[in-house]
């Protein structure tokens, strides 16, 4: 057990307590030599009543145990956890800054721009939890940092904001305030809203229409306005002590108060107007606080966080009882009785003993029933009904107190809420979980004075019918993962509106929720391929297994963010590859325990069943890889594969045998080009395997006088003389082919090893492809149809392949000698040193910087038209 001290400093007092009874006992023996050398034992037997050692010492014990378990207990220990929901609750605020030229008038000091971003930042400043992003505009908006809770990277991309922000041109607030609609997303609500800093001047004209699309989607628009309305001139950048002039005249820019307000009131938010030449009193800090908290927030993150459990009073009701013991062994008034005070002081001591037991009671998460309803909130009419109910209630006949609590109900036709609570615990308690749930929902949508029990009711309710009972099929199994699901959202709702209970109860239903969506998985998939052989099984993880390595190989060549949809599609499929495993494992583990029960037999299943387990967490392992986006993800997805295939090998029939044979020796032949030595002798040799797999496992399934025809299926004459699927005849040509085939690939495996010309290899090669394909022909119509459109676009692919020439081969020698070469650089690499990442470090801030700057000069570039007024 682990044992913390939220506090641990207090344990360095705890040596006080025995010093404490020390001086205790110390000065009492003092004052007992005092009084004995100033008054004679005789007279001390008159003047004061007689004094008992043994009590004094069993006070001093008592008080100096008590101080040491309550120095424990102010030091606070702490051991175990339980989890408890975390709910983050804010608003989406997108800061729209307008960086036109006018905003560098001086009409505000220093300018209108240096003032907002003072007040933008007085603003972040009093963010609690809520999301911010920041807008820049001019003739277009540009969005500088999007919605985030990091604030230290909002100011930075604030402190950076300026007219080269945005591409020049007139100011359109418009599209500023659509591109911040688009920002929030396609469910824009009441708990976002947009600041808008501008001096009100809108060239375009088009700021009121976008408000009302806005307010359309309940998006509250709060205006800002900077500047004075008497107007200042616009400084020019060009000439220094110059301002900017448009047509031979001075340009004055004035606060547009009238825009501004007509914007703020269309959305149903807020004009602030900063119209002075120093620092205001109003300041955006302050409408944070007097009108953006009043924008409904929501649930921005919820998290399950583990918390130590407070033992505090596991040792200050023990020192409590202690100190009172004491207390009742003084000769003061509290002493009462001679004769009361030992049974007393054993009474108190005994209380110590068991205040862990007290103290540690289990909390009910069981609905109670609201209180008794008395004539003052009832009917006249419905009185007796209730009153019937409560008995009933309280004799525990829970069925007919639901009934008669909703007869009560009925008979009213005012708040009958209290009453028909009563009838859903009621319900509950009788085990009609059901209705009680139906009650419990529809008391939580539409009381709002007892939602919080009404979804801790409704929890409980889903909560007990998440219980599938031993012989449940498999739409029960599921149906009770999903209600387990729903009983966590009904509880954590009950934790939100602050209901206790509702805390433990989800924690409890929270460590179920991962076990019932196994058990749910597993029935979904056993119910799947009930009466599919392992074989199929296997193939069909296979041909997963090998698309999750192609699809995340081709998701890594993609740049951001479509490698990021790609990698989390290749985790998911991986993810459900990995799931296949369970009908499976299974099913060989069946067999296994059909073919004998010997020890041998026993051990062997259970070194499969580990295997399987082994090779299903690399699995989900590379799943969480896909996800993370660690290019690792590849190569432990070909280690799964392999595992795959060894399984798939050792249970597939001859069809899918032949068909993989197929498709491996289609690879092989342009395996044969120079510089792959590696993989060529491999690749072939795993052909003439499973050539000779093939020759086995047909000897085994078609007997020699061949396979006969399958009985019909649609009610026609058993008798008709069909012909057989595969004749003795046939049997024996396909055993021969494969023979044949067998010895080419084996006089291919023998030239690769005696490095003969490719020209060879390849003649070698390509007759056993073919003898293969005159294998497959012979097969049976359904066993051909097998063959998955994957091998023929692979065949189409070898086609190209030959049909490209040298070009196309010269060109796969290139790219091969650089793969090479990076992976000889790779592996040469040595360990970074500080210095190698803080160089790194400054080469992707100067790449940073130069992209920044490429940025600016793009908008400041960016083309006008003659007449376009830029301010």
């Amino acid at each position: 057990m682990n044992i913390h001290f939220a506090n641990f400093w207090v344990l360095h007092l705890i040596w006080l307590a025995p010093l404490a009874g020390i001086a205790w006992h110390a000065i009492g023996r003092r004052r007992v030599a005092r009084l004995d050398r100033f008054v004679s034992p005789a007279m001390r037997a008159k003047l004061a009543p007689p004094s008992s050692g043994a009590r004094a010492l069993a006070q001093n014990i008592l008080v100096c145990a008590g101080l040491m378990l309550g120095l424990i207990a102010a030091a606070r220990p702490q051991w175990g956890t339980r989890e408890e929901t975390v709910v983050q609750r804010g608003r989406d605020l997108m800061v729209v800054l307008d960086v036109s030229r006018s905003m560098l008038a001086t009409d505000v000091h220093p300018n209108r721009l240096q003032r907002a971003k003072a007040d933008i930042f007085d603003l972040v400043h009093d963010l609690k939890g809520d999301r911010v992003g920041l807008m820049a505009f001019r003739r277009r908006a540009s969005v500088l940092c999007p919605l985030t809770t990091d604030y230290a990277y909002f100011l930075s991309a604030l402190e950076g904001a300026g007219p080269w922000s945005a591409p020049r041109g007139e100011t359109d607030m418009g599209d500023a305030i659509l591109k911040a609609l688009d920002a929030f997303g396609d469910h824009a609500g009441t708990h976002r809203a947009i600041v808008l800093v501008s001096d009100g001047e809108d060239l375009s004209g088009r700021g009121l229409e976008a408000a009302g699309k806005a307010a359309e989607r309940g998006v509250a628009v709060f205006t800002v306005g900077l500047g004075n309305r008497n107007g200042a001139k616009i400084p020019d950048e060009a000439k220094t002590g110059s301002a900017m002039t448009y047509r031979g005249e001075e340009i004055m820019t004035r606060l547009d108060n009238e825009n501004m307000l007509a914007i703020a009131r269309a959305t149903g938010g807020v004009y602030i107007p900063l119209e002075v030449t120093s620092t205001a009193v109003t300041t955006l800090g302050r409408l944070y606080n007097d009108h953006l908290r009043k924008v409904s927030a929501r649930d921005m993150e919820e998290s399950l966080m583990r918390r130590r459990i407070e033992r505090f009073h596991l040792f200050l009701i023990p020192a409590v009882a202690l100190f009172l013991a004491a207390a009742f062994l003084s000769r003061g008034r509290l002493a009462a009785t001679s004769g009361a005070r030992a049974p007393a002081a054993a009474a108190l001591c005994l209380l110590a003993l068991c205040g862990t037991s007290l103290a540690a009671e289990p909390t009910n998460t069981v609905p109670s029933p609201a209180a008794h309803p008395g004539t003052n909130t009832v009917s006249e009419t419905a009185i007796p009904s209730a009153r019937k109910a409560w008995r009933l209630y309280s004799l525990g006949r829970h069925s007919e107190a639901a009934d008669a609590y909703l007869a009560a109900a009925s008979a009213i036709s005012g708040d009958s809420e209290r009453l028909r609570y009563n009838a859903a615990v009621s319900l509950y308690r009788a085990g009609r979980h059901s209705e009680a749930a139906e009650l419990f929902r529809a008391l939580a949508l539409r009381s709002p004075r007892m939602k919080a029990e009404s979804f801790h009711g409704l929890g409980a309710s889903l909560e007990a019918q998440s219980r599938p009972g031993k012989d449940a099929d498999a739409a029960a199994i599921v149906s009770a993962a999903e209600t387990l699901k729903q009983a966590a959202d009904a509880f954590r709702e009950g934790a939100r509106l602050e209901r206790k209970e509702s805390s433990s109860a989800l924690a409890a239903v929270a460590a179920r929720i991962p076990e019932a969506e196994e058990a749910a998985l597993i029935a979904r998939l056993t119910e799947r391929f009930q009466g599919a052989p392992p074989d199929a099984i296997a193939s069909e993880m296979l041909a997963g297994q090998r698309a999750v390595a192609a699809a995340g190989a081709a998701a890594f060549t993609n740049v951001t963010p479509a490698r990021i949809t790609a990698l989390e599609e290749a985790a998911a499929a991986q993810k459900a590859t990995a799931d296949l495993w369970i009908p499976l494992k299974a099913k060989l583990l069946d067999a296994l325990a059909a073919s004998a029960g010997d020890a041998d037999t026993k051990k062997r299943a259970a070194q499969v069943a580990e295997t399987i387990e082994i090779t299903r967490d690399r699995m989900n392992t590379a799943a969480g890889q896909f996800r993370d986006m660690d290019p690792t993800a590849l190569s432990s997805a070909a280690v799964c594969e392999g595992a795959v295939y060894a399984v798939w090998k050792a249970v597939a029939s001859f069809a899918p045998l032949i068909m993989e044979d197929i498709r491996r020796q289609t690879n092989a032949i342009p395996s044969a080009a120079p510089g792959r030595p590696d993989t060529r002798r491999a690749e072939q040799a795993e052909c003439l395997d499973l050539t000779g797999l093939f020759k086995q496992r047909f000897s085994e399934q078609v007997p020699e006088g061949g396979l006969p025809a399958q009985a019909p299926t649609d009610g026609a004459d058993s008798t008709t003389n069909a012909p057989p699927l595969i004749s003795a005849e046939t049997r024996q040509k396909i055993l021969e082919l494969a023979a044949e085939a067998e010895a080419f690939q084996d006089s291919a495996v023998k030239a690769l090893d005696e490095s003969r010309a490719d020209d060879t290899v390849r003649d070698l090669q390509a007759r056993a492809y073919s003898t293969l394909i005159e294998i497959l022909k012979l097969l049976p119509p359904q066993q051909q149809q097998q063959q998955s459109n994957e091998q023929k676009e692979e065949q189409q692919e070898k086609q190209d392949q030959q049909d490209s020439g040298p070009d196309r081969q010269e060109e796969e020698k290139q790219e091969e000698a650089r793969e090479q070469q990076q992976e000889e650089n790779q592996a040469d690499k040595k360990p970074e040193t500080p210095e190698d990442v803080k160089q790194m470090l400054q080469r992707a801030l100067q790449r940073e910087a130069e992209k920044e700057q490429e940025r600016r000069s793009q908008n400041e570039h960016t083309p006008l038209s003659p007449h376009e007024r830029d301010w």
